[in-house]
Order: C-alpha cells, then structure tokens, then sequence
C-alpha cells in the first residue's frame, strides 16, 4: 500500500465517522426494544459506557 492509498484510505475513514456521528440519534432509536438481539459483549460495553451517565441530570461523568 503506498502512501497515498492510506492516506486516501484515512479520509474515507473520517468520512464515514463523521457520517455516523451526524445520525447518532436516529441510530441509537434503532436500539430501543431489540436489545435482547445485541451480541452480549456489545451490550456488557453499553453498560459500562452508560453507567456514566446520569439520567437524572442529563449529564456524563469522567
């Protein structure tokens, strides 16, 4: 691979991240109610990632 095709290859990468992160929202809806078909290591990192959050104040910690 040279350079060029990697960098190209990172640009497309940031890309699509930056495509995700602008249907966040409307991804994470998708969750609601099919949690129970989620690969269980994907849910035990949701879990961790959520005890973070604060649902009474709307608001993460650390």
């Amino acid at each position: 691979m040279t350079y060029q095709e990697m960098n190209e290859a990172i640009r497309e990468a940031e890309l699509t991240v930056r495509r995700a992160e602008t249907y966040l929202n409307q991804m994470a809806r998708f969750l609601c109610g099919r949690l129970r078909k989620v690969n269980p290591d994907t849910l035990r990192n949701l879990k961790k990632e959520l005890k973070k959050f604060n649902s009474q104040t709307g608001e993460w910690s650390g």
